[in-house]
């Protein structure tokens, strides 16, 4: 806890000294998640996204944002900003298209869109595949395990 504090100090300073890139303000938020600062993580977010000069790093900041608004139970908006994310990778890296579209799913899984978090996740396992990124199609399947298991499917959830 000590390190993320002293983390948040040095980002802070860092920004009063003028330093206001995206790179910084998404740090200052990702710290600031790991103390369950959540409003304050989602300011340090929305100034990193309104500093990024790419879609690579708005990506990047949406996906973050999206992260926050699911563990605080705000599954809209969390759905709102995976769905931006995706489209800022576009057809680019699919292993990270692969991540985001997962996420997506588990999100459009508890918004209880059945199928469109079916679709989502064999979507995400299929980027996952074809990027070659083990740990991204494995993300997939288990959100896959986790509709089926919610369907009543024990065999398919295994």
């Amino acid at each position: 806890l000590g390190a993320h504090e002293e983390a948040i100090a040095q980002l802070r300073s860092a920004v009063a000294l003028g330093r206001r890139d995206s790179e910084v303000h998404a740090a200052l938020g990702a710290a600031l998640v790991r103390l369950g600062r959540y409003d304050e993580a989602l300011i340090a977010f929305d100034q990193a996204s309104a500093a990024a000069d790419d879609a690579d790093v708005r990506a990047t900041v949406d996906h973050a944002i999206a992260r926050v608004h699911d563990r605080r139970g705000e599954w809209g908006l969390a759905q709102s900003h995976l769905e931006s994310a995706v489209e800022a990778i576009g057809g680019g890296d699919l292993g990270r298209r692969a991540r985001v579209l997962a996420d997506l799913a588990l999100v459009l899984h508890r918004r209880g869109l059945t199928a469109n978090a079916r679709a989502t996740a064999a979507s995400a396992q299929q980027s996952g595949d074809t990027a070659g990124d083990t740990a991204a199609a494995i993300q997939a399947m288990n959100v896959l395990g986790m509709i089926a298991l919610a369907d009543g499917d024990q065999r398919g959830a295994e």
